[in-house]
């Protein structure tokens, strides 16, 4: 059975993601370009890999803007919030 981190994030956004996407070494890659590197561009990458191409839809039009955008820090901080659920669902196992 593919155990599964769900949750929502502070402003609503719902994540019910399998727990092995952790389990990627892109993944690492992605989240060490963005936090140790400063890279915001890695944010894409990451939003793919922990949500997928339809996820990644979603959680871009939760964030969107009514001009429009699609802001770089409202985007990474859905994304810490979800990382931060994987963290918690491993110490409530």
């Amino acid at each position: 059975m593919d155990e599964r981190v769900k949750g929502r994030t502070d402003t609503g956004f719902e994540f019910d993601i399998p727990r092995t996407v952790l389990d990627d070494v892109e993944v690492v890659e992605a989240v060490v370009e963005l936090e140790e590197k400063g890279d915001p561009t890695a944010i894409t990458t990451l939003c793919n890999k922990l949500l997928g191409t339809d996820g990644k839809k979603r959680l871009y039009k939760h964030v969107k803007q009514e001009d429009g955008r699609v802001p770089i820090e409202a985007t990474i901080k859905e994304v810490a919030e979800i990382l931060k659920a994987f963290g918690k669902a491993g110490k409530n196992s």
